[in-house]
């Protein structure tokens, strides 16, 4: 099966993939995965990393074909759900990462091994968060766990577990701070931008 001569460069594969279509799916994966994965690279710096987070990107997009207007370019719309895998990673690994949380030692040979840093974090997240908001923030980071099953296993509704996410964020960004943890040069902490960023 090839496009038709007369269909913008992607329509034709668009059409056919949501008609169920799984080689015009693979077409339009073939003609975009690697520049996605060039994508994905130069945002996270790290191969395994970008293969993992496209892997999803793809599934999401085949999830969701059925959402895009067929007369639409796939190209934006396929790199707009990249970026927003990308920031869901990020918020996921970079936050918790020794290489983005620093602990402050007094002595130079005092410094906390990864390990022990990063049990740290969560003594002080256990400790200081009630424990909704600290097993929500818990299934999100290590867990690795959607929204969607963390306001299962809460039973709460998932626009509450947002909420929830975002303020213990908060709280315990401040904690690190107040206890000697500060965010690595390079690191900006987004939470707003975590918090409104539109999710498939």
């Amino acid at each position: 099966m090839t496009p038709a001569s007369s269909s913008t460069p992607d329509t034709a594969w668009i059409l056919a993939a949501q008609d169920g279509d799984l080689g015009a799916f693979d077409a339009l994966m073939t003609q975009y995965q690697d520049r996605v994965l060039r994508f994905l690279w130069r945002r996270l710096g790290n191969g395994p990393d970008a293969e993992d987070v496209g892997q999803m990107v793809f599934i999401k997009a085949y999830r969701n074909l059925h959402r895009l207007d067929p007369s639409r370019p796939f190209g934006p719309w396929i790199f707009t759900l990249a970026r927003r895998e990308c920031i869901s990673f990020l918020r996921k690994k970079r936050w918790l990462d020794l290489t983005v949380w620093v602990r402050q030692s007094p002595r130079p040979d005092d410094s906390l091994s990864r390990k022990e840093g990063h049990n740290g974090i969560w003594d002080l997240a256990r400790n200081e968060l009630k424990p909704d908001p600290f097993t929500a923030l818990w299934l999100s980071v290590e867990g690795e766990c959607p929204i969607r099953e963390i306001a299962d296993t809460l039973g709460k509704s998932e626009s509450a577990i947002k909420v929830m996410l975002h303020r213990a964020r908060n709280q315990l960004t401040t904690v690190l701070t107040e206890n000697g943890y500060t965010p690595h040069h390079d690191f900006q902490p987004e939470w707003d931008v975590f918090h409104h960023e539109t999710r498939l």
